[in-house]
């Protein structure tokens, strides 16, 4: 009888230390992956994303264009329209279209000397060249943005306070700079009307 008991109670410990190392080990694996995903949620660290700007805030580099044929247009490139420089006709002028963005490209020859990205464009403003004339001497390097309206559509003259900004491509250095816009003034009838304003006048 009293061996009888002592199984007996062998056998019930060994269950109550079975139950009681079962459970510390099922907290303690719950605890480790608990841990374990808190830490990831918390530290941003943990983890590297790459940042992958839109197309309206990525810059382009105009610079692979340099030094490189105007034709064929690099792919997603819009030709608007050109001329060529009438005191000198080896060099020439073309605006280009690109992700909305007006751009002028400055050649000599067949080759790209230089790109000027313009200011966005408001709709009165066109883009004269070609007969622009600082203090009455026409200099046909000269580029601008401009307001129109029609007066100055019927004078044919963008007078100098209508101009909201110049540049000059320099024929020797291969470069356009941004100039003065004093004593400036250009002809209504030369350049670029990327907003058909002239059209619209003209109605």
């Amino acid at each position: 009888m009293k061996r009888n008991m002592v199984i007996i109670l062998a056998i019930v410990l060994l269950f109550v230390g079975g139950c009681t190392y079962s459970a510390t080990s099922n907290k303690n694996v719950n605890a480790t992956s608990t841990d374990d995903l808190q830490q990831g949620i918390t530290s941003p660290s943990s983890t590297t994303y790459e940042v992958i700007p839109s197309k309206s805030t990525q810059e382009v580099n105009y610079e692979v264009y340099i030094d490189q044929e105007l034709f064929p247009l690099p792919k997603g490139m819009k030709y608007i329209g050109g001329y060529l420089i009438v005191q000198n006709p080896n060099f020439r002028i073309d605006l280009i279209l690109h992700n909305g963005v007006y751009t002028i490209w400055f050649s000599e020859g067949k080759v790209v000397k230089d790109i000027q990205v313009l200011p966005e464009l408001e709709e009165d403003e066109v883009i004269p060249g070609e007969y622009c004339q600082v203090e009455g001497k026409i200099d046909p390097f000269v580029f601008a943005i401009a307001k129109l309206n029609q007066e100055t559509f019927e004078k044919r003259i963008i007078e100098n306070s209508q101009i909201q900004h110049a540049w000059r491509a320099d024929p020797v250095l291969g470069k356009v700079n941004e100039t003065s816009l004093l004593g400036l003034e250009c002809s209504g009838e030369g350049g670029f009307d990327p907003n058909n304003i002239i059209y619209k006048f003209s109605q």
